[in-house]
């Protein structure tokens, strides 16, 4: 990992975590929009802050809550709208 940057984005494909990129950016925005794309597409994402720097120069990262994994949004998605159309279909069914 460089050590330039004071945001750090962590993403990966899949649940093995095998392959881990790292990006490193300097703006608030710019971290936060690429997250953002990267959850969209379909990769697990967790952003750090650089809090502090140790004599040998390794970082210290306080990680945000982005949520790592968006397959779980998107089943509770579909589980919600299966749930809303069962219930309208009651409604209107009832007698």
């Amino acid at each position: 990992m460089s050590q330039t940057g004071r945001y750090a984005v962590f993403y990966w494909k899949g649940l093995r975590k095998n392959q881990i990129k790292v990006c490193q950016f300097e703006d608030e925005q710019d971290t936060t929009s690429f997250a953002e794309e990267r959850r969209l597409s379909g990769y697990a994402v967790m952003v750090g802050e650089w809090v502090s720097e140790d004599r040998l120069g390794g970082k210290t990262l306080q990680m945000r809550n982005y949520g790592a994994y968006p397959y779980f949004k998107v089943f509770y998605k579909i589980i919600g709208l299966i749930l809303i159309g069962i219930i309208i279909f009651l409604i209107l069914s009832w007698k």
